[in-house]
């Protein structure tokens, strides 16, 4: 019986954790995530996305503040369609959709997912958490259906390295 009773237990809250959507606990880990050093945590995102994606060879301070765009200036959740630039956001890895997309979560409060094109993700793993080292460029979303079967739609940002000819471009108008 009492076995029973645990097994009851067990599934009442098995099926409790699935019917809490992956926002909810995306919030929940990122919550307790955020108690830690985040300067630390910051330290080891760069670290991290340079080791996976490596670096723009072009980025520099000055190349940093001529192409900062308009997403330096933003959190994740004003990101939108026409935003471009660097951005120094702590992104963690929900999925590794493809060899050159990743579904992401910005470690920022009330973000949503966000999808990553343009980088290799050969050496990514999801939980992972890392900072770009690479201007982005959002353009475009994209839709899925989602494990609980609902619609979901999120950002695309395209990673757009710099090129001789941007640094040539004064006005950077064409980014």
């Amino acid at each position: 019986m009492r076995l029973l009773l645990l097994l009851l237990a067990f599934v009442l809250v098995s099926n409790h954790c699935r019917s809490q959507t992956s926002r909810e606990l995306r919030v929940i880990t990122n919550a307790a995530r955020s108690q830690g050093d985040y300067a630390e945590r910051e330290r080891a995102a760069v670290k991290a996305g340079e080791g996976f994606f490596g670096k723009d060879k072009l980025l520099t301070a000055k190349t940093e503040k001529q192409f900062r765009g308009t997403l330096a200036a933003k959190k994740p959740p004003a990101f939108m369609i026409g935003d471009w630039g660097y951005t120094k956001q702590i992104f963690e890895v929900l999925d590794v959709i493809s060899d050159n997309e990743l579904l992401v979560l910005p470690i920022y409060k009330d973000s949503n997912a966000m999808l990553v094109r343009g980088l290799p993700t050969k050496k990514v793993t999801t939980g992972s958490e890392f900072i770009m080292q690479y201007p982005v460029k959002i353009e475009e979303t994209y839709s899925y259906t989602t494990i609980n079967e609902t619609r979901e739609t999120v950002l695309i940002l395209l990673v757009t390295p710099v090129t001789e000819n941007d640094l040539d471009d004064k006005s950077n108008k064409k980014r």
